[in-house]
């Protein structure tokens, strides 16, 4: 179960470097301080579904306390602190917590009729 309080954000995109297989997901706040957040593989050229692009990434994380969506960066190489352009970083949907009968049980932030 995730820690009360925690926020998870998604960074998604598309790398066109046809040499990247991965991609990394950093909190940076100077030169020196990058933080590795999450990593994620990208769709390759064979067997992909129609409608998605070689080179498409979706990459859930937890957002660290104190750490704002502006200091997310995403690069396709492991040492490398070279950006990807055009990245989209969102929050995840809510995800509530509260107590029924004694039992605890999860509801998302979506409300039905």
């Amino acid at each position: 179960m995730n820690a009360p309080g925690q926020v998870f954000y998604n960074a998604s995109g598309i790398d066109s470097n046809d040499s990247a297989r991965m991609v990394f997901v950093w909190r940076v706040r100077g030169p020196d301080d990058w933080v590795l957040l999450g990593s994620g593989h990208l769709v390759g050229n064979l067997g992909r579904p129609k409608g998605i692009r070689a080179g498409q990434f979706s990459v859930t994380f937890a957002l660290p306390a104190g750490c704002a969506a502006d200091e997310i960066v995403v690069t396709d190489h492991s040492t490398s602190k070279m950006p990807l352009p055009s990245v989209i970083i969102r929050p995840c949907s809510t995800v509530y917590e509260i107590k029924i009968g004694g039992r605890d049980s999860t509801v998302s932030g979506a409300v039905g009729p």
